[in-house]
C-alpha cells in the first residue's frame, strides 16, 4: 500500500464524514455542558495542537496550528455555545459568552474539582 493511496482514503472518508462532524458540532453547541481541552503535537517537525471537544455523548477533535482563539473560531463549536464550559483554565476559553468552570484536571486527574 503506498501512502499516496492512503492519503487518498483519509481524503475520501474526510469528505465523506463532513455532515456528520457538522451534526456533532450542532449538538455540542446546543448541549448544556461541554469538556475542553487541547493537547500540542508534533508531526513531521510541525507543531500544531489537538482541541477536543466533548459531551457524554459526542466528541469532536480538531487540529489546527493555533491554540487560541483564532482555532477556537475556526473550530466553530465555542462561539455558538450559551451552556457550561468546562476546562483547564486556558486563558482564551472565559473571553466567550458561555458559563466557565475550570476543572482542576491536570492536577487531580479522578477528582471533580470546580473552581470560580
Amino acid at each position: 500500500m503506498s501512502a499516496g493511496s492512503l492519503l487518498g482514503w483519509v481524503r475520501t472518508c474526510s469528505q465523506a464524514l463532513t455532515e456528520v462532524e457538522t451534526r456533532i458540532k450542532e449538538g455540542l453547541r446546543k448541549a448544556g455542558v461541554i469538556h475542553q481541552d487541547e493537547t500540542d503535537v508534533c508531526v513531521r517537525k510541525h507543531h500544531s495542537y489537538v482541541h477536543v471537544c466533548s459531551t457524554s455523548r459526542l466528541t469532536h477533535f480538531g487540529s489546527h496550528p493555533s491554540r487560541g482563539r483564532s482555532a477556537l473560531n475556526d473550530i466553530g463549536i465555542l462561539a455558538g455555545f450559551d451552556g457550561t464550559s468546562i476546562h483547564d483554565g486556558y486563558k482564551i476559553s472565559p473571553s466567550y459568552r458561555c458559563k466557565n468552570r475550570e476543572l482542576s484536571e491536570h492536577h487531580a486527574r479522578n477528582n471533580t474539582v470546580f473552581l470560580s
